[in-house]
């Protein structure tokens, strides 16, 4: 049994360990290749982590940049609205201003028809009682008289408001 023994032992000594032996020698050449593909690896992913650091530096920097540019526009178009609203509002108080002065004229006028009315009154109760005839026909002149001025002047007066009115508008819708 012995002999047996050694004749196995001298059997796996000269076909396996001359196998095993070639299997390590794979194994180290394998350890070599996967270490060799694992510095590969390492040095790809800094490459890569390079790459993607100077392209977040870019696109931050674009980006800032970007904001910039915006905040820069923005201001501008601020102060843009800013002007066009004084300008509106300059517009606003000139026909404002003018509407004013419609309003003081017609006061005036106003103030002018009353005294020529009193005036007239007062002639015609001097003389009523020496006239009265002809003070009907003369009052009825006048009135006819006054009425024409007063519808000339409502006519006028509604054409100044339609005119204003309308500037009003264009004023609002007209960007300056």
């Amino acid at each position: 049994m012995r002999a047996m023994i050694e004749q196995i032992k001298k059997l796996l000594q000269d076909f396996v360990a001359p196998q095993l032996e070639a299997i390590r020698g794979d194994i180290k050449a394998l350890t070599v290749e996967v270490a060799a593909v694992r510095s590969e690896v390492a040095a790809l992913r800094q490459l890569t982590d390079t790459r993607i650091a100077a392209l977040e530096l870019l696109f931050n920097t674009k980006l800032i940049a970007l904001e910039q540019k915006l905040d820069v526009e923005t201001a501008a178009i601020k102060e843009s609205i800013r002007s066009r609203s004084d300008l509106t509002d300059q517009r606003i108080t000139n026909v404002e201003d003018k509407l004013a002065q419609t309003n003081t004229l017609i006061e005036a006028f106003r103030r002018e028809l009353a005294a020529e009315i009193r005036r007239v009154e007062e002639t015609l109760s001097a003389d009523f009682v020496r006239m009265e005839s002809g003070v009907d026909t003369r009052l009825a002149a006048i009135k006819s008289d006054v009425d024409t001025r007063l519808t000339v002047m409502a006519e006028k007066l509604d054409f100044i408001r339609r005119e204003l009115l309308a500037e009003i508008k264009v004023a609002k819708l007209q960007p300056a």
